[in-house]
């Protein structure tokens, strides 16, 4: 079986680039789960999955919604986008702990590239509200 790699690009095309982005943050957050999030002293490191990573992308389902519905994510996608982002800029701050002068855990890359795909969901979901403004505003003959 053979795939189409012309109606592949094609469905690429399609979409404007705050849709690429958010569904790239998207994958990227998935991936970022099979990675060390957390290294420990004294024994090895655990991954998103160990540390529940997974639970925010219930923050990543609403602008992921918005994007095969074509509709704006409006305050909810971009609240839930930030809550993402502050959360896991928090859980990094926490997570990395001194004790006697040595480190006894740290966050490790998969929990800086969980940040960094939720960070990208911002501006994806940003970028995807601004769009639709500036639709409005043309199909109103209104030109900012």
């Amino acid at each position: 079986m053979k795939y189409n790699w012309e109606a592949g690009s094609y469905m690429l095309k399609k979409r404007s680039t705050a849709d690429l982005l958010i569904l790239l943050s998207t994958i990227l957050f998935i991936v970022s789960l099979f990675f060390p999030w957390v290294s420990l002293a004294f024994t090895d490191s655990a991954n998103g999955f160990a540390h529940r990573g997974y639970i925010i992308l219930i923050l990543f389902i609403y602008p992921i919604f918005t994007v095969y519905a074509k509709k704006t994510p409006g305050l909810l996608g971009l609240a839930g986008s930030l809550a993402a982002a502050v959360f896991l800029l928090y859980y990094i701050v926490q997570v990395s702990q001194h004790y006697m002068g040595e480190n006894v855990s740290k966050a490790e890359f998969g929990l800086y590239l969980g940040f960094v795909s939720s960070i990208v969901l911002v501006i994806g979901v940003l970028l995807k509200i601004k769009d639709e403004k500036r639709k409005t505003y043309e199909s109103n003959g209104i030109v900012k």
